[in-house]
């Protein structure tokens, strides 16, 4: 998704969430989710993305594309953590509510892939930072953000191929199929297709892949702020410094996570300002399970 800075409001969220991470921590992590009830989850979404439109057409979008979601987590027996169930939703959230909550191109589906292509293409090799926008010379594709997720890079989606038995290298746009989004939103998260944890120095990216029970700790609470790191990883929000008119890297935004691997702190990555919908999905998956 396009990265934005955040609001003063947003920092504000960003910072009491921090602060509360333990407490929305959900230690009882364990739960049936099968007996997910569709209709309780559907109340509870509407009230919360709809408002006052509850009878509108973009509300009845923004439903039946999440139920998608919703349902096939319901249906997946690998899936029997809540935070992890939460996460994903919350993921899927952060990166496609902008388009009715389904399956979408980056940028909100807004950006032009022939244009972003021209763009890149104008620029001097080493300065091109979305390369993947650029159609690959043997496919004829570009392999730029799809799905829940917001998948990219062509060597991830023959990955996916080979996993997931379906040519994502030639057609790309399979990536947009709700079965295939969500399969590649839940193997992007637990297995760590997406993003390797950083040195010390936020620009080296080393071999570790981040997964979601990275962020798991023994007694079921789930650091989501930080679990961010698993879509991106990269230093996006107030990351340099001015330092005799030249932006330097600051000294104080990567933590030690384990073991010389480092993120940086969640306040400096995207997304953050709506990473609150985590703990709603939590109490709505736990209000939604019949006993």
């Amino acid at each position: 998704m396009k990265m934005k800075k955040l609001s003063l409001v947003a920092l504000i969220i960003g910072a009491i969430l921090i602060g509360n991470t333990t407490q929305a921590s959900v230690q009882e992590a364990e739960v049936d989710l099968s007996k997910i009830n569709l209709d309780k989850f559907k109340v509870k979404f509407i009230n919360k993305f709809c408002g006052s439109n509850k009878e509108s057409l973009s509300c009845k979008k923004n439903w039946k594309n999440f139920s998608e979601l919703v349902a096939s987590i319901k249906l997946d027996p690998r899936v029997k953590n809540i935070n992890i169930a939460a996460f994903m939703m919350t993921t899927a959230s952060v990166e496609t509510a902008c388009v009715n909550f389904a399956p979408a191109v980056e940028g909100c589906g807004k950006l032009d892939p022939e244009k972003m292509e021209r763009e890149q293409l104008l620029l001097p090799k080493e300065k091109r930072g979305a390369k993947y926008w650029i159609k690959d010379d043997n496919t004829k594709n570009a392999y730029y953000g799809r799905g829940w997720v917001q998948f990219t890079w062509k060597e991830n989606y023959q990955k996916a191929a080979e996993i997931l038995k379906k040519d994502f290298v030639k057609n790309p746009d399979l990536a947009l199929e709700p079965k295939n989004a969500y399969e590649i939103l839940y193997l992007a998260l637990t297995e760590g297709w997406l993003e390797y944890y950083r040195g010390p120095t936020p620009s080296v990216a080393l071999k570790t892949k981040i997964k979601i029970v990275d962020f798991i700790d023994e007694t079921g609470g789930f650091d989501y702020l930080q679990a961010r790191a698993i879509i991106n990883a990269n230093c996006v929000v107030d990351c340099k410094r001015l330092v005799n008119g030249k932006k330097v890297w600051k000294t104080d935004i990567m933590r030690e996570i384990k073991d010389g691997n480092y993120l940086p702190y969640p306040k400096h990555l995207d997304g953050l300002e709506r990473m609150h919908y985590f703990p709603f999905f939590v109490s709505t998956i736990r209000e939604s399970i019949e006993n």
